[in-house]
């Protein structure tokens, strides 16, 4: 386990606790949906994840358990649409409105997806930065914009995002993985690899051999972010058939 999920694991742990000992609701910030796997290998199971819509990729895990918590909390999770202040300007890109946030000194872990639709974007952010992200922001790449807090997203915001691929890797592996999602050679996978390219789980990958296994979330910069879905069976030459979603 890296330094990384070992921290991870220790606020887990500390905020169920306080969960089941206290009674009452405890929340993560956002952070990537395998943090599903952390907890169930913790043996928690009185748990819940939400990003805020369905299919989120980044997630808050809420500990307590129904049962012996008397009334009912919602995550505390906002969405803010960002709109161009003019129609004569072109949209902008996930990356103009996460960096525009970071910009701020907000942490990563206080917001959760980004997702664009008909020339606005949607940010869910944890519920205490949600103000200051209004107040503060007027611009992105030198674009004009308006912010606002909504209590409901479009239905395309909340359909499916992703669609499933259908590959054939010869081993489960980072460098045979990225090559089948890409359709690049092998060395130009490894390029990726060198290049820094490459996240595991949010972690970077630094080795071609990094194990890859189901539930894994790969993201590639320049080409997006994967789900490890389902392995297959074996080809009759060794190979093995996997399934792969591209979150879009």
């Amino acid at each position: 386990m890296n330094d990384h999920d070992t921290k991870l694991l220790a606020r887990i742990k500390e905020l169920h606790t306080k969960a089941t000992y206290e009674g009452h609701y405890t929340f993560t910030e956002f952070h990537n949906i395998t943090i599903k796997h952390l907890i169930e290998n913790a043996g928690i199971n009185d748990y819940e994840v939400f990003g805020g819509y369905d299919n989120a990729l980044k997630v808050v895990a809420r500990f307590g358990n129904p049962n012996t918590v008397s009334y009912e909390e919602p995550y505390p999770i906002s969405v803010i649409k960002i709109t161009p202040a003019s129609k004569k300007f072109t949209t902008f890109e996930h990356r103009d409105v996460l960096g525009t946030i970071m910009g701020l000194g907000i942490t990563r872990e206080s917001i959760g997806d980004i997702r664009l639709y008909d020339n606005c974007a949607y940010v869910f952010a944890l519920d205490k930065i949600t103000d200051y992200i209004i107040q503060e922001i007027s611009k992105i790449r030198q674009m004009p914009v308006t912010l606002e807090r909504i209590y409901e997203v479009p239905d395309e915001i909340n359909a499916q995002a992703f669609m499933m691929l259908d590959l054939i890797i010869s081993s489960e592996r980072a460098d045979c993985l990225i090559s089948a999602i890409t359709g690049l050679s092998r060395s130009k996978a490894e390029a990726l690899i060198s290049d820094r390219k490459i996240l595991l789980n949010g972690i970077e990958v630094t080795k071609k051999t990094a194990a890859i296994k189901p539930s894994d979330m790969v993201v590639i910069r320049g080409y997006g972010k994967f789900i490890y879905d389902e392995k297959g069976k074996e080809t009759g030459s060794g190979n093995l058939h996997i399934k792969v979603k591209k979150y879009t």
